[in-house]
């Protein structure tokens, strides 16, 4: 009797020491998670700017357009839109680098945010409630 119930202690310590190796390496991979997400930037226009041109032709006239909105308001700008210049594609920049660089692009059409559908309002809303 005295052999099964060691082997009883021992499956015991063994769970337990899975346990406390899980427990830290979920502590280890939150902690290295959380100073991650502490490094993210706001990205400012100009560098908005430069991606959206690597996706899109930007004329002048619309960058300084988009500009000029972001600027209208003292808040960090959860995205900023660019139209092509044709009319054939759209790019939409995160406002902070943790979401990512480019949030939508088309190479088809372009997007007017004045007339959006819900489903895509919706869409830009969460992106402003991220930020």
């Amino acid at each position: 009797m005295t052999y099964s119930t060691f082997q009883i202690n021992s499956k015991k310590t063994v769970f337990s020491a899975q346990n406390i190796l899980l427990r830290r390496s979920f502590l280890i991979l939150s902690l290295l998670l959380s100073v991650t997400a502490n490094y993210a930037d706001n990205v400012d226009f100009n560098t908005a700017l430069r991606i959206a041109r690597t996706y899109v032709n930007v004329s002048k006239t619309a960058a300084q357009n988009v500009k000029t909105r972001a600027a209208a308001t003292a808040t960090q700008q959860p995205y900023y839109v660019f139209n092509d210049d044709a009319g054939k594609g759209f790019v939409v920049i995160a406002g902070d680098d943790k979401m990512g660089k480019v949030l939508a692009y088309s190479k088809e059409a372009s997007i007017d945010m004045a007339n959006l559908n819900p489903e895509a309002r919706y869409l830009f809303d969460t992106y402003r409630q991220g930020v």
